[in-house]
């Protein structure tokens, strides 16, 4: 193909080179438009315009009880804030923290500025604050902790008893919450009500260790609670399938966080253990149960005849005392118990928390983590109170059935417990309370084997009865180790004995003494039995004569604090039951032909005078003084004439 221009032929091959050098038109631009139509679209309704106006609206109520200016408040209980308890029940259930925070603080402003207001408007004051028993906020629990703190310090128990399966119920579920500060946190409401109904508290725990149990009581969710919180809850119900528990915690907690469920178990185990275990020792002393009983009755106070009613008597279930009875008309073993179970359940968990404890609390530096001490003395009261259930109920058993050998099933835990804990207490500690538990661990096991256990407590117990710093409660704690040691017969088991005849009359401390001579006084009593089985050679020391002379001065002692006007009711009421049990300890050895501790003869012959100043006190510029014997009472006068006929005249 050929191209023409002008008149001339171009060849193809030039034609795009030719067209390239010439210049290009212009597009045309387009108009603007000033609005666009937007295409329908099937199915789809008419839209709306871009500058249409919406004229739609929404409404909210919204409650201000706090700025009402029409309310007349000057006759109404107001906090500083002007507020009324029913503005503050509102608050409750406000959104922000602080404010229900604030809510609780104000309801207890009213109960502490206005007599008379918590008993009025009771209800409303302990319903409003009931479901914060869970909040979220850690300040609201803490406020609500305080709060109940006060309320339940000021209600009487008949007055309360209508909102306390309430209040159990909500810090059940608190005890379950997802969060563990909220846990927690509903320990400190939980040690309240332990205080307050501890029955109910405790109502039927045992049902939480038994799988054949369809009870739904408080005890039972309060235990279970607690195995969740330590992360034993599938050992538990292992436990209740017969199956073996070999696991620890799985539950990650801090050494605070532990501390405190540990704490407030320990509170739930001793609510539970109302039952006086300081004779417990002497339960492998005799063969006859009736012995037994007798001897655990001297020096009681009287107590009226109680009716048996299902409140008074022990918790159990059915199923617990089915399987007892059955169980003890067939087999020579004594049933499982109640707290064999739970020291199965528990013992992986507090031994493994016991040993990472332990190092900070006797470290060889002799720095020690107060934490860490608290720690290891409430895993070792939980322990001690378990296993002192545990055993005891065993000889119990045994000395129903005339025999004091017992099987313990569960026995190779304690001894592994005590071989985890020989080196810490292999000498004197400074930490007296666990070195006190220990002591009573050892003892147990001793008394449950037959078997002497490696135990160098002897220097330990003669420097303790050489202090005067010797507490009460710490010489208790002590007399199961006390009687061990002397019944057994190990080196310097005679020492121990003169240590403690000599360290009574050092005594200046009124409980202690008291407590000091009921336990001697018991030892004293012991070959008046016959079915007595235990070892009391160590208890022959010529001491015993001096002990009984001092008697008489004891005997001054407590009747003259007894009518002082110095003397509190409590202790008042203390020195006479004192003066009593004396006068009784005395009456009982004047009744004796003789007795293989003392000399019989010349011990009544020296007690007549010492107990002269009693009825009369020759003054030597006063004359003739009336003794403390004038203002007893009259059953007291006739025990003290009865001992005086028995003794011999000077």
């Amino acid at each position: 193909m050929q191209l023409v221009y002008g008149g001339a032929y171009l060849t193809p091959s030039l034609g795009p080179l030719f067209f390239s050098t010439m210049g290009t038109k212009r597009k045309a631009t387009k108009p603007a438009v000033d609005f666009t139509k937007t295409k329908q679209k099937l199915g789809k309704g008419k839209q709306a315009a871009s500058n249409a106006t919406d004229t739609s609206f929404r409404a909210k109520a919204i409650a201000m009880p706090q700025q009402s200016i029409l309310l007349d408040r000057s006759h109404q209980v107001t906090t500083r804030r002007r507020q009324t308890l029913s503005d503050l029940v509102q608050h409750t259930h406000h959104p922000s923290p602080g404010v229900r925070k604030d809510a609780v603080m104000g309801m207890l402003e009213l109960v502490k500025t206005y007599a008379g207001f918590l008993e009025l408007h009771c209800a409303a004051l302990i319903n409003a604050a009931l479901p914060l028993l869970g909040d979220d906020d850690v300040h609201v629990r803490g406020a609500v902790a305080t709060y109940f703190g006060v309320l339940l310090d000021r209600l009487d128990d008949e007055a309360f008893a209508p909102f306390a399966p309430s209040m159990l119920l909500l810090t059940t579920s608190a005890m379950s919450h997802i969060s563990m500060a909220v846990r927690i946190d509903a320990l400190r409401v939980l040690s309240l009500l332990l205080d307050k109904v501890p029955a109910l508290a405790t109502e039927d725990w045992e049902s939480a260790l038994d799988a054949h149990s369809g009870s739904d009581r408080h005890g039972q969710r309060l235990l279970q609670a607690f195995f969740a919180m330590l992360g034993v809850a599938a050992d538990a119900h292992r436990q209740r399938l017969g199956l073996s528990t070999a696991s620890t915690a799985s539950v990650e907690l801090g050494t605070s966080q532990r501390l405190r469920i540990l704490r407030a178990l320990g509170q739930f185990l001793s609510v539970t253990d109302q039952e006086e275990h300081g004779m417990w020792c002497f339960q492998s002393a005799f063969a006859s149960p009736s012995d037994l009983e007798h001897f655990e009755g001297l020096f009681q106070p009287s107590k009226a005849c109680a009716l048996w009613t299902v409140a008074a008597m022990p918790s159990a279930s059915s199923y617990e005392i089915h399987e007892a009875l059955v169980h003890g008309a067939t087999s020579q073993e004594a049933p499982v118990s109640a707290h064999e179970r739970l020291v199965r359940i528990l013992h992986p968990s507090l031994l493994s928390t016991l040993l990472d404890a332990l190092p900070s609390v006797m470290s060889p530096d002799g720095h020690r983590s107060d934490a860490h001490a608290e720690l290891a003395q409430h895993i070792l009261q939980v322990y001690l109170l378990l296993w002192r259930r545990t055993i005891t109920s065993h000889l119990a058993a045994g000395a129903a059935q005339g025999t004091t050998r017992v099987a313990v099933p569960s026995l190779p835990q304690l001894s592994q417990l005590l071989t985890h804990l020989a080196p810490y207490f292999a000498e004197k500690s400074e930490m007296l309370h666990l070195h006190v538990i220990y002591c009573e661990l050892v003892a147990l096991y001793t008394v449950a084997t037959q078997k002497a256990h490696h135990l160098s407590s002897v220097p330990f117990l003669l420097d303790l009865l050489s202090e005067p710093s010797l507490s009460p409660a710490l010489y208790e704690a002590l007399l199961p180790t006390f009687w061990l040691v002397v019944s057994s017969p190990m080196d310097g088991h005679t020492d121990v004995m003169a240590a403690l005849l000599t360290h009574f009359d050092t005594l200046r401390d009124r409980t202690l003494q008291a407590a000091a001579f009921r336990f001697l006084a018991r030892l004293a009593m012991l070959p008046t039995y016959k079915s007595l089985q235990a070892n009391i050679d160590a208890l022959y020391t010529p001491l015993w004569n001096t002990w009984i002379l001092s008697l008489p001065r004891v005997l001054w002692q407590a009747a003259t604090w007894a009518v002082s006007s110095k003397a509190s009711p409590a202790e008042a009421r203390d020195a006479q039951r004192l003066v009593e049990d004396v006068l009784t300890f005395l009456r009982w050895i004047a009744l004796m032909p003789r007795h293989p501790f003392f000399d019989h003869a010349h011990v009544l012959n020296e007690l007549a005078p010492r107990l002269t100043p009693l009825f009369h006190v020759e003054h030597p510029q006063r004359g003739p003084i009336p003794g403390p014997y004038h203002k007893w009472p009259v059953a007291t006068q006739h025990l003290a004439q009865a001992l005086t006929k028995l003794v011999s005249s000077p």
